[in-house]
């Protein structure tokens, strides 16, 4: 009898042993699932999410710097070829945006009036001299070569009464003249001077 109990034993030692070695697993299932690990999981797919929309907002400025850069060397080739092209030596010629610049972007606030072939603007060049600008209202009714007889045609009238022609712009889709801005003039003047553009412009 007691050999048998002897014998009986070893198994009830390797069940005890197999009972430590299964609680195992569910003791490391449990630290898994563990409240800090969980944060640990959020807080890194939250810096992915804010990775990814920095890197999204990187391209499209990337893309926008681009596009401008694109645009300005486009403007600036464009307006050198111009200059090569139309020259008048005794008139100044103005790029486009020198003009919009001085108009405040052609603001109704600096209207001095208008007539049938464009509206006046006043102007400030960046030398602080004052202008009236006229834009003309259809740039299609001349070619190139007409509007610069016109314009040295314009240019060389002179007479008290007239504002004098300090320069002129033209690209593509616009036509600009330039004249000496006339704090005492009259709306009277400035008609003068459409009346003479309107004798020019039909001949």
């Amino acid at each position: 009898m007691e050999e048998k109990r002897h014998d009986a034993a070893p198994p009830a030692t390797r069940f005890a042993t197999a009972d430590s070695t299964a609680s195992e697993p569910t003791s490391t299932h449990h630290c898994a699932g563990s409240p800090l690990r969980l944060e640990i999981k959020e807080h890194k797919k939250a810096m992915n999410m804010l990775q990814q929309e920095y890197e999204e907002k990187i391209a499209r400025l990337e893309v926008e710097v681009k596009a401008c850069l694109h645009k300005e060397e486009t403007y600036e080739s464009t307006t050198m070829e111009q200059d090569c092209e139309f020259d008048i030596g005794h008139l100044k010629r103005f790029t486009f945006r020198e003009l919009q610049i001085a108009t405040g972007n052609f603001s109704q606030k600096n209207i001095l009036g208008q007539g049938g072939f464009g509206i006046v603007y006043k102007g400030c060049l960046t030398n602080k001299m004052l202008v009236a600008v006229k834009r003309l209202k259809d740039h299609n009714y001349t070619g190139e070569m007409q509007f610069q007889t016109e314009v040295e045609m314009i240019g060389l009238a002179v007479h008290r009464n007239l504002l004098r022609l300090y320069g002129f712009c033209m690209t593509p889709d616009e036509r600009l003249l330039v004249y000496l801005y006339m704090p005492n003039g009259s709306v009277a003047d400035r008609l003068r001077v459409v009346e003479i553009e309107n004798m020019y412009l039909q001949i």
